[in-house]
């Protein structure tokens, strides 16, 4: 198209209109409009594709609006079935309402009465379980109370009834323990002990009314050991007195104890003081009255008048008394004077003897022995043979058969075995001092053929050593005899016979060293050859004191019967005790 020929059509009056009715949608009108357009332009291609470019957006705008048009009228519709679906339920309700109105209420009604009884229930048991709460912490009253409402609103509520009547038996025990305790604490014990038995019938587990009725029980108890100790101290019973007395304080201390510490301190020194005075007290009474006074003073420590009772009471008895004790310790050695238990019970009689008579020479005198004798056994137990020695020659001079001999014997047997240590370390000459002095004590032993004959063997042998043979065989030859050597070996040790036989035969000719070594191989040949009797070991005794009484050596006990510690021997046991009849 030529710019001319555009330039008219764009002028054109009726082209503008048809535009002007496109931008509006006015499809129609601008359509009409463009084709008389068309028609003054018949030529021009761009109108003919305007045309059909404008119809089609007529087209699509008509079908655009239809749609909308369709749309709207199926939101209408859709909307209408919702009103009137929602104007149905809402008839149907007024119609439900109206016709179950009478229905709905009756059942609230119900439901309001059941809701109701229901709370009431629930009230109940809060006031049941609360009242059963108080009951058990002991607030009676409280769950008394409780249990009565209840009962108000319902008297046959489960458990109620048994629950009201063990409450009711509780007030009722309460105030019967109450009353007793009022009446115990106003010293009213026989009232308030019937209240108490009367609880006790009814429930013996009733807090601690059992442990009141006993208490009760023994204060009666007591009121009459009261009564017949008192009694007695009026009647200067001080023995029946003292008896009373001290079982009230035993049975129960705060029972009145100003009253009954102050009669029993009395009665224990009147009682105390009238044995001492009798010039008939045993010392067994004298021990009694001593046992009074401290017991006395026991009660009041401090009191310096006691103690000053006691001073001159026993002033005045010191003789008997010392006199008592001598007699005592020694009917306690009567028939046991070498049972070193026995010895330990005396020594302590001795002491008590001494010190009430200190200047008395024959009691100190005997202290001495038994307190000696008894280091001594201390020490011949741990083997100090020098204190041993020291000790027991104390005894042996002033008592040379203390102990039924078994003094001496343990310093003979201490000179043999410190010799025998002696001799073991070659210092022959200590060793031949020792022995000799073990010889001599078995020389004052009556019936103490083993011991010599021990003791002889071992000086014999000493002298060898030292090269004195002629003493040393002139020994040999009288334990040989004392001994019985050459009558035993004869029937059992052929070979001992034959050494005997010719150590004779070496002496006879001079030859002393010839003979000191024939008799030695006789005579060292151990303890079979010796004849032995039993002992069953009883309690108390001790190989020294059976070395005395049998006439043998401990060494020779030991051996016989392999005892790996000579201390230790058990009761009951048997041992064998050799010996030289």
């Amino acid at each position: 198209m030529s710019a001319t020929t555009a330039s008219t059509y764009h002028e054109d009056a009726l082209y503008r209109e048809a535009m002007s009715h496109f931008q509006k949608g006015e499809w129609e009108a601008g359509l009409g409009k463009l084709d008389q357009v068309i028609q003054a332009y018949p030529m021009d291609p761009d109108l003919r594709a305007l045309r059909q470019e404008m119809r089609v957006r007529a087209h699509v705008d008509q079908d655009e609006r239809v749609e909308t048009g369709r749309i709207q009228r199926q939101r209408i519709r859709t909307m209408a079935v919702r009103v009137a679906l929602v104007v149905v339920v809402v008839l149907l309700g007024v119609i439900i309402f109206r016709t179950y109105s009478v229905w709905l209420n009756e059942r609230f009604t119900t439901a309001r009465e059941t809701l109701n009884e229901q709370m009431q229930e629930v009230e109940l048991s809060v006031k049941f379980r609360d009242a059963q709460d108080y009951q058990r912490a002991g607030r009676l009253q409280e769950a008394l109370a409780l249990y009565i409402k209840v009962a108000e609103d319902d008297q046959n509520y489960p458990g109620l009834a048994e629950s009201l009547e063990e409450v009711k038996k509780l007030v009722a025990l309460e105030a019967q323990y109450s009353e007793a305790q009022q009446l115990i604490g106003q010293g009213d014990y026989p009232t308030a002990l019937d209240l108490l038995r009367g609880i006790e019938d009814v429930d013996p587990y009733y807090k601690d009314v059992s442990i009141l009725v006993t208490d009760l029980e023994s204060k009666f108890i007591l009121n009459e050991l009261l009564s017949e100790a008192e009694e007695a101290y009026m009647a200067q019973d001080w023995e029946k007195a003292i008896e009373g007395y001290a079982n009230l304080h035993t049975m129960d201390p705060q029972y009145q104890s100003s009253q009954v510490i102050d009669r029993l301190k009395t009665s224990y020194i009147n009682s105390a003081k009238a044995i001492l005075a009798n010039e008939n007290s045993t010392v067994e009474d004298l021990e009694r009255a001593d046992e009074y006074f401290r017991k006395a003073l026991s009660l009041s420590p401090q009191s310096l008048e006691i103690k000053a009772e006691q001073s001159q009471a026993f002033r005045n008895a010191e003789g008997r008394m010392a006199r008592g004790y001598y007699e005592l310790a020694q009917s306690t050695l009567a028939g046991q004077e070498s049972s070193l238990q026995a010895m330990k019970v005396a020594e302590d009689y001795f002491l008590k003897a001494l010190a009430l008579a200190p200047n008395d020479l024959k009691i100190e005198t005997s202290l001495k022995m038994v307190r000696l004798f008894l280091q001594a056994q201390e020490s011949f137990n741990r083997g100090k043979w020098d204190e041993v020695i020291e000790l027991m020659e104390q005894v042996h001079s002033e008592m040379p058969d203390f102990a039924l001999g078994t003094a001496r014997q343990t310093l003979y047997e201490a000179y043999m075995s410190r010799g025998k240590l002696m001799a073991s370390g070659g210092n022959y000459e200590a060793a031949l001092s020792d022995y000799t002095r073990a010889a001599e004590l078995a020389g004052e032993m009556v019936g103490s053929n083993f011991s010599l004959h021990q003791a002889q063997i071992q000086l014999a042998n000493v002298h060898g050593n030292l090269g004195n043979y002629v003493d040393a065989v002139a020994l040999y030859r009288n334990a040989a005899e004392i001994g019985k050597v050459r009558e035993t070996s004869a029937a059992e040790d052929p070979v001992i016979l034959t050494y005997l036989n010719q150590a004779e035969a070496a002496e006879e000719v001079g030859n002393y060293k010839q003979a000191y070594k024939l008799y030695r191989s006789a005579l060292n040949t151990g303890i079979e050859k010796y004849d032995y009797t039993t002992h069953i070991v009883q309690p108390g005794d001790y190989l020294l004191m059976l070395a005395a009484k049998y006439h043998s050596t401990v060494e020779a006990i030991v051996q016989a019967n392999s005892l790996k510690d000579p201390n230790l021997i058990i009761d009951g046991e048997e041992l064998i005790i050799p010996i030289i009849p």
